[in-house]
């Protein structure tokens, strides 16, 4: 069978999470595909083609997790992940789905206090779905309704409920009370915490990639070593951490410190850049594979700097500090 009729069979139906109506499209060997629940993706065919089979073993949870991923990080590559490690990541908890689902409606809304009315099977339920990590119907209507609307209230349900439909609902006052402050948490800081092995041979990679590349994307760097501080070293470091707007993490020499930092910052909802030597990835625990790390060759840390600074700037934007 060619590949455009292999193609043509296959474009019903994504191969991670199941959703009809996927489609591909061919690019240099390589397959674009735009799944409704998924978003955009790309992979081999031979590695598409596969996936069903690999998938097979794993729960319906466990693959809608990597579809809900796969969404919060558009136009991955499957080629530089392990799909598998991806499959094992522990889900969200409640508390941080519903974040996840509010901040996505507040960023899609059109208007303040717009009203929205979702129907079984609308074409606005993969991207909650996606959202919020739902692997069904019910634990979305739990989040809007039980969680976000009566537990929170930072929904509203300002209309009467047609047959057939979910409770009409609206983002409430305490709602963007909310959401502004998240926002103001992570507008103030100016810090990018490094988390790393404080290694000899890692000296040049902080002062010559690291520590530059946080600063030409107007930030200010920040590792625990170069603070003057009389606290416990622990307790020093969750304070900086507080007080940064992002982390990078560099697993390089697999210090177990680096790995409790990275975690304590993605508790408090803080932006984690991955980082790891080239060889090294391989080591780096299954739970943190499934991130999109940056690898970088001691032979070219300028190259490393580059990447760095522009992932830096991807994620946060340029910062506002501006060296004299």
């Amino acid at each position: 069978m060619d590949l455009e009729r292999r193609i043509q069979q296959a474009a019903q139906e994504c191969p991670i999470c199941g959703t009809q109506g996927c489609s591909f499209e061919d690019k240099d060997s390589v397959h674009k595909v735009t799944c409704q629940r998924c978003g955009v993706y790309w992979g081999p065919w031979d590695q598409l083609e596969a996936l069903p089979n690999i998938l097979s073993g794993f729960s319906k949870k466990q693959r809608f997790g990597v579809s809900s991923w796969l969404r919060e990080h558009p136009e991955t590559h499957l080629a530089d992940i392990d799909i598998i490690d991806l499959c094992r990541v522990p889900y969200p908890h409640v508390g941080e789905r519903a974040i996840k689902l509010l901040k996505h409606l507040a960023t899609t809304e059109r208007r303040m206090g717009e009203v929205r009315e979702l129907v079984f099977g609308g074409e606005t339920d993969f991207d909650l779905l996606a959202a919020s990590w739902s692997t069904s119907m019910e634990e979305l209507q739990f989040l809007l309704s039980d969680y976000l609307m009566q537990e929170k209230a930072w929904l509203n349900a300002p209309n009467a409920v047609p047959f057939g439909h979910w409770p009409s609902f609206a983002i409430s006052g305490k709602g963007y009370d909310f959401l502004d402050s998240l926002r103001l948490k992570e507008s103030i800081s100016t810090i990018g915490f490094c988390a790393m092995w404080f290694g000899e041979e890692m000296g040049s990679v902080w002062k010559d990639a690291i520590s530059p590349a946080i600063g030409d994307a107007g930030y200010t760097p920040c590792r625990i070593d170069e603070v003057q501080h009389v606290n416990r070293i622990d307790d020093e470091i969750m304070a900086q951490i507080r007080r940064s707007k992002f982390v990078v993490a560099d697993f390089t020499g697999q210090r177990g410190g680096v790995y409790f930092e990275a975690g304590y910052a993605l508790g408090l909802g803080l932006p984690v850049i991955w980082t790891v030597r080239s060889d090294a990835l391989d080591q780096t625990h299954f739970d943190n594979r499934q991130y999109n790390f940056l690898k970088w060759e001691p032979s070219d840390l300028p190259a490393f700097r580059r990447a760095l600074e522009a992932r830096i700037v991807a994620i946060l934007g340029q910062g506002p500090v501006v060296e004299a």
